[in-house]
């Protein structure tokens, strides 16, 4: 985090964090519902391979989606790959949005409404996820890491949000309900399941831009 991205946020009013999980860079806010999943270190889940874990948590949240009328996508190998290398001009790979990685989410033209993240330590796993419920602000994004407008258009035909699927408000309790029951199906049955960002559906103002080292 450089001195100059400090100052850059603080003139616009957001905070900026680094999460130990890595990963590109995240614009938190109303438009996004955050998602958290603590495994103990004696889970299974806890146990697998990290690829593993982000298809098991995908999965679940793919089905409380669908629970709730709303049809999403596991990204597929060749789905990444193939994010990847667009994401090469202009360069996406700075933006978590950016790219697709195992167990994340996209709509049914290949357009990415989840992102995931994990953090392992001794004591456990955790799973973190950004569900897109409206369009975030790509080119304040874009700008604030001095990245050119261009990216800021890329970044909005590459993602979707439930927004654009729905003609009424996200159903947060319903979705909630259904991933609980999901990361049973999957699992992941002891975990913790929270919902951190929540006030963020109230707030009017982006509440920070969060960047990791690559994954």
């Amino acid at each position: 985090m450089t001195p100059e991205l400090e100052e850059s946020a603080a003139a616009r009013g957001i905070d900026v964090v680094r999460r130990d999980s890595g990963g590109g860079a995240v614009m938190t806010g109303p438009w996004m519902l955050g998602i958290s999943l603590w495994l103990p270190p004696t889970e299974p889940a806890a146990q697998a391979g990290p690829v593993d874990t982000f298809r098991r948590f995908g999965a679940a949240c793919r089905d409380a989606l669908g629970e709730l009328g709303i049809a999403a996508v596991l990204a597929t190998d060749a789905d990444v790959a193939r994010s990847i290398e667009r994401a090469r001009l202009p360069d996406l790979r700075w933006a978590c949005f950016g790219t697709l990685s195992h167990g994340e989410l996209v709509d049914q033209a290949g357009r990415k409404l989840l992102g995931l993240a994990q953090c392992r330590r001794p004591g456990g796993v955790l799973l973190e996820g950004g569900l897109l419920l409206s369009e975030p602000d790509w080119a304040l994004l874009c700008e604030l890491f001095g990245k050119p407008a261009e990216a800021g258009l890329v970044l909005r035909d590459v993602t979707a949000a439930l927004a654009h699927q729905r003609g009424r408000e996200f159903e947060l309790e319903a979705f909630h309900a259904g991933l609980r029951r999901g990361v049973a199906r999957y699992g992941l049955a002891s975990v913790s399941v929270d919902v951190p960002f929540l006030p963020q559906l109230t707030e009017r103002k982006p509440l920070a831009a969060i960047q990791g080292a690559a994954r």
